[in-house]
């Protein structure tokens, strides 16, 4: 066997093949000795790559301009953008609050993607779970959600409150006693 390998991730231990592809062109022109330090620098980082977990990460629709929901999940959670499209009102973009990912994409009922108006309110409710749940609810208050609950202490041991956003979508803030 030669001391000089293309670099191969068809060791993946998940089979991860949109991995695989965005390496492509930097396996086609980069060899590496196995002793040499790049290789294994670059080899552990493959592994880190193909060892992420699953996710969940939830698509909220949005009536009107996508950069005012962007603009109020800042206000009310700390929202920070981590990815997006370029600022249009159509925009989509990626949304990080304190390591709690989602997303924002423009609502159109033509392409399956209705906002919670068009349906006549939303079938789910997003949980974020803080831990002084009281500021964070104030917080979302003061930048314009609507207070469907209050926030209270329950008796199967969680306080939490229940606000809905400007765009219709329901948050549950709270957290285990």
């Amino acid at each position: 066997m030669s001391s000089e390998h293309i670099l191969d991730t068809s060791w993946c231990p998940n089979g991860d093949r949109h991995f695989q592809s965005s390496l492509f062109l930097f396996r086609r022109s980069v060899r590496f000795s196995r002793n040499s330090l790049p290789f294994a620098l670059h080899v552990e980082w493959c592994s880190l790559q193909c060892n992420m977990s699953y996710r969940f990460s939830a698509m909220l629709h949005i009536p009107g301009d996508v950069r005012d929901a962007i603009a109020f999940y800042g206000r009310a959670f700390g929202a920070t953008t981590v990815w997006s499209t370029p600022p249009a009102e159509d925009m989509v973009a990626q949304l990080l609050v304190h390591g709690a990912e989602f997303w924002v994409h423009p609502a159109d009922d033509a392409i399956g993607n209705p906002s919670p108006a068009q349906l006549g309110g939303t079938a789910v409710r997003l949980m974020l779970i803080v831990d002084d749940p009281d500021a964070v609810f104030d917080q979302a208050v003061v930048a314009g959600a609507v207070v469907r609950s209050p926030m209270q202490d329950h008796d199967y041991g969680w306080r939490d409150g229940s606000v809905v956003d400007p765009f219709g979508h329901r948050w549950e803030i709270g957290k285990a006693l």
